[in-house]
């Protein structure tokens, strides 16, 4: 049998109020703010993992009551406690990524945690890469047909190695082979992000949350907050 519904809303009502956003992003800025100094690496994912915890830890019970208050059919729960807890796990999750802008737009170390972020990607991904590399993949795809996967890498490669032209317009190749090619819309905000052109890149990062459920979508959600943010700073 269903759980009375009435409780589910008083849970649900308790839960997504202001007040409880607005707690739940103080605790992960608080500690984000004192994690991140002078001396921390620039993308320290540990940083994200440490902070998240913190939080979800602090609301659990609230979390996995409105979890298995949500139309959970108590006949088939084999192991309530268990279902709870992974169960508020996932709701952690889902009021985390809920919460993104609020976060980007309110918490200073937040918003610079993410910038600086972009950096390190754009370092880490050209690491390895060479010129040779490139036209071995190039050679590749004109024996391939042109498969918009590897089309993708070789504009991946070209990003990493600076040349953000070459890079784009590998991407938009495959975009237009493959509209919703997520790896693609997200790579080519993200040269145009590179290169300052946040008008550009918004619109893409949107479409990616409004077609795709890939798992990219959660870092297209944060540099959009992040992108607005620079636009509204006028940076």
């Amino acid at each position: 049998m269903k759980l009375h519904l009435i409780i589910f809303f008083l849970a649900g009502s308790f839960c997504y109020s202001q007040d409880f956003s607005e707690k739940f992003a103080g605790d992960i800025c608080e500690c984000f703010s004192k994690q991140q100094n002078e001396k921390t690496p620039v993308f320290d994912p540990s940083v994200m993992d440490t902070c998240f915890n913190i939080p979800n830890e602090k609301y659990r019970t609230d979390l996995e009551l409105l979890f298995l208050l949500e139309n959970i059919d108590t006949s088939t729960v084999v192991n309530p406690y268990q279902e709870g807890q992974e169960l508020g796990k996932l709701m952690g999750k889902k009021v985390f990524d809920n919460i993104q802008s609020q976060l980007i737009n309110s918490c200073d170390s937040y918003f610079d945690y993410f910038v600086k972020s972009q950096k390190t990607m754009l370092i880490n991904l050209g690491k390895g890469v060479t010129k040779h590399k490139v036209d071995s993949i190039t050679n590749l795809i004109e024996k391939s047909h042109w498969p918009t996967n590897l089309i993708w890498e070789r504009g991946s490669f070209q990003l990493g190695l600076g040349n953000t032209q070459a890079a784009k317009s590998d991407f938009e190749t495959c975009l237009k082979r493959s509209p919703i090619h997520v790896p693609a819309l997200f790579f080519l905000a993200w040269a145009h992000d590179i290169e300052g052109n946040y008008a550009l890149a918004i619109p893409l990062y949107e479409r990616m949350i409004e077609q795709s459920t890939h798992s990219m979508v959660f870092m297209a959600k944060i540099y959009l907050a992040v992108d607005l943010r620079k636009v509204k700073e006028g940076g």
